[in-house]
């Protein structure tokens, strides 16, 4: 089985080729953070490279948990794929661009994500970009497996919305395994994905979460006026509602002007509707299919309908019902022009 699991794994991921190398350490490597009352050190590491770029070391303290390793290399390099390719997102340049996962044996069940201080393979000082999947004995479940995966990658990747006093500081982490995890599952469902990517999780098994975790939000935001004052707070009832928000975003817009709107949308979550507005004025047309049946809001401003119709407006935006074609806005430009 082991024997298995320790080949390289070299595969195309769209245009880009991936590799998954693991090998024993001669040396074990020692974590950069403390866990209990001690660094654990790992003896084995599993690299995974992008075109020929390392983006992701995993390490594990035994054998018996290399494959769990394995299957965390290939999930992140999906996740990866996401961030990179649909998102247009980029790890962050202090750690080089690459993360460190850590699957550690001890510490409480869960996770995290932190720059932490390090030393490359000369000694030299490094900031590294880690995450501690704590307790790995605990994970028996496929998708929680991809969640706690999902959650900790979405701190590492996704824009820093913080000032939250519950249910934790930042709110990229739960916003990572809504996100992902709901474009995980599109991808699993079209076929573009193998399970044997993802933990060989069943379809159904995600589709489970996806309605119970996901769908209620996005049918949530888009039955409330889009109004920034409805983001504000740092409550766990403010930090569902940003999420909503945002999961909505990604349920009803081109995905060109949802990835637009991730970067567009600051750090505070009552500015992401600023971000949204600015995307959505950057094109010159766009074709809106709402994923909830009935009138969609829309960042309209100055601009008009070729398809649809408005029935209220508030400030930027408008309350629009599909036509026979669906939605097909004209933005407001940029200069603040009515027509382009």
């Amino acid at each position: 089985m082991l024997a298995a699991v320790l080949t390289l794994l070299a595969m195309k991921q769209g245009s880009a080729t991936v590799q998954v190398e693991p090998f024993p350490l001669a040396t074990p490597k020692v974590c950069p953070v403390q866990v209990g009352d001690a660094k654990p050190q790992f003896s084995t590491q599993i690299t995974c490279r992008v075109d020929g770029v390392v983006r992701f070391r995993v390490f594990a303290q035994e054998k018996p948990e290399v494959g769990h390793a394995m299957a965390t290399a290939r999930f992140l390099l999906r996740l990866y794929e996401l961030s990179s390719g649909a998102l247009r997102l980029r790890l962050s340049p202090d750690s080089g661009g690459k993360v460190d996962v850590y699957l550690c044996q001890g510490g409480p069940s869960g996770g995290e994500q932190r720059l932490a201080g390090d030393f490359d393979d000369d000694g030299r000082p490094v900031t590294a970009n880690v995450i501690l999947v704590y307790d790995v004995g605990s994970l028996t479940d496929k998708v929680e497996w991809l969640r706690e995966i999902a959650h900790e990658f979405g701190h590492a990747s996704l824009p820093a919305v913080g000032g939250y006093r519950e249910p934790e500081d930042w709110a990229n982490g739960y916003l990572g395994e809504k996100l992902y995890l709901k474009m995980t599952q599109e991808k699993l469902r079209s076929g573009a994905w193998p399970s044997a990517d993802l933990f060989g999780v069943e379809p159904a098994s995600l589709d489970r979460w996806v309605s119970r975790e996901v769908d209620p939000l996005v049918k949530e935001a888009n039955q409330v006026e889009p109004k920034p004052a409805s983001l504000k707070g740092t409550t766990a009832k403010a930090m569902r509602a940003y999420h909503a928000r945002v999961l909505w975003a990604y349920a009803t817009f081109p995905r060109s002007i949802f990835a637009r709107s991730l970067v567009l949308g600051g750090t505070k979550s009552t500015d992401y509707f600023g971000g949204l507005e600015l995307a959505f004025g950057e094109l010159e047309r766009v074709d809106v299919r709402p994923a909830q049946p009935g009138p969609v809001w829309l960042p309209l401003g100055k601009g008009k309908l070729t398809s649809g119709k408005i029935l209220s407006r508030s400030g930027k935006w408008a309350k629009v019902q599909p036509g026979p074609k669906g939605i097909i806005a004209i933005p407001e430009s940029p200069d603040g022009a009515t027509t382009r």
